[in-house]
């Protein structure tokens, strides 16, 4: 009887390591499937494809614009698709706040040469064009350990088209 007894409390002592264990693994979120180097990383935030997790997102759009409020956000995720058939300037309203965050970061990708171009942190919320040439770009969400909102309305000028991911065009 005292050998079943010691077996149920090494049984409890390895589940409540393991429970610990787990918890740190969860606690920001991202696990070991993200690191916060990624981040900085040009050839991981130009690959095509996303990969990414939220403990919560919710997010709304409505032909030129976005809004997202999430928390727990790690990885890379595109929010818009832009294809241009020329040279064109698309002027953009940014507005991005309540962030605590390790790494946030919005980037523009022309998916055909890779370039990257940081919209924000970099451009701080201001009202500058994004520079399009022709071909397809994408708008990209980079985050590890993340909260905030993040609302974006594009001035789609003629010969862009604009797909946002959160709608059925996606």
């Amino acid at each position: 009887m005292k050998h079943i007894g010691f077996c149920g409390k090494l049984i409890l002592l390895v589940g409540v390591v393991l429970l610990g264990f787990s918890c740190s693994l969860v606690s920001d979120g991202c696990g070991q499937r993200f690191s916060e180097e990624q981040c900085d990383d040009p050839f991981w935030i130009s690959q095509i494809g996303d990969t990414y997790s939220y403990r919560i997102r919710n997010a709304s759009a409505n032909g030129d614009s976005i809004a997202i409020e999430f928390k727990g956000f790690c990885g890379r995720d595109t929010v818009w698709e832009l294809i241009s058939n020329h040279d064109v300037l698309l002027p953009y309203e940014l507005d991005i706040s309540d962030v605590q965050a390790d790494v946030l970061k919005l980037v523009l990708i022309n998916e055909g040469t890779g370039g990257i171009r940081t919209i924000y942190p970099d451009g701080m919320d201001r009202l500058a064009p994004i520079e399009l040439t022709p071909g397809k770009h994408t708008i990209k969400l980079i985050g590890y350990s993340a909260q905030g909102n993040l609302r974006m309305k594009l001035d789609i000028p003629l010969g862009v088209l604009a797909i946002d991911r959160f709608t059925e065009r996606w």
